[in-house]
């Protein structure tokens, strides 16, 4: 298949990029040399009342909340917790060449400070809304359920599985109501658990941060019908 570079307009409501890690820096002190270095780069701290969060309704089958230890440029956002660094956008999706240098900028930078050790897992999650759209009909899974005679209305589905190493989560949401409008969402998250035989290289991690972000696109563009992709408007 040929896999499309992206749609235009981009659907996306959330991307998040979580990276897990082992520090000997105990993390209250790690924080602050977190801090120090994120500054340096103009990655500043964020108000705790501006922390970004996604709660759906009426589903609510998931809740991204990142409510402290945010800091913020132009392009990310970026959550530190003791073992994971959890990068998104800032407003309007930047496209994945900017968000991901941006993300290789700073892990690169902490890193050779001494404030990661070990990578241990790294995820990968897109979250895409598409207004008046019954998702369902557009996928090629078949999905054939409901009282007969009725139609579905905030209908969620969750499915897994393994792709050699690889941990793929689909979940959708289909003909959410909202008000006297209606939407669906997309949500692919792909994860890896990195196996380490010794301290594993950024230059690996971010390997596996670029397969994972084409594993991603390829199971989104490859549950669309033919006829749907194209009228997303697909840039090759």
């Amino acid at each position: 298949m040929n896999i499309p570079k992206k749609i235009d307009p981009e659907r996306l409501k959330d991307t998040i990029v979580e990276i897990r890690f082992k520090s000997e820096v105990p993390f209250e002190y790690r924080l602050g040399f977190c801090y120090e270095v994120l500054k340096s780069m103009s990655v500043i701290p964020m108000p705790s009342f501006n922390a970004h969060s996604i709660e759906l309704d009426p589903t609510n089958f998931f809740t991204l909340d990142y409510p402290k230890n945010l800091f913020e440029d132009d392009a990310i956002r970026l959550r530190i917790t003791d073992d994971r660094l959890i990068f998104n956008t800032n407003g309007r999706y930047c496209g994945w060449k900017d968000f991901g240098q941006s993300i290789q900028n700073i892990v690169k930078k902490l890193f050779s400070e001494g404030l990661l050790g070990e990578f241990n897992w790294v995820g990968l999650r897109y979250v895409s809304e598409f207004e008046k759209i019954q998702i369902f009909e557009k996928l090629i899974w078949d999905f054939q359920f409901g009282w007969q005679g009725v139609k579905s209305v905030n209908t969620t589905f969750r499915t897994e599985w393994l792709d050699e190493s690889d941990h793929v989560i689909v979940n959708l949401v289909n003909n959410v109501q909202r008000e006297s409008d209606f939407y669906s969402l997309m949500d692919i998250d792909i994860n890896y658990a990195i196996e380490l035989q010794s301290s594993t290289p950024v230059e690996t991690l971010f390997e596996h941060i670029e397969r994972l972000h084409v594993k991603e696109k390829t199971v989104f563009f490859g549950l669309m019908k033919p006829a749907f992709l194209e009228l997303l408007n697909p840039i090759y």
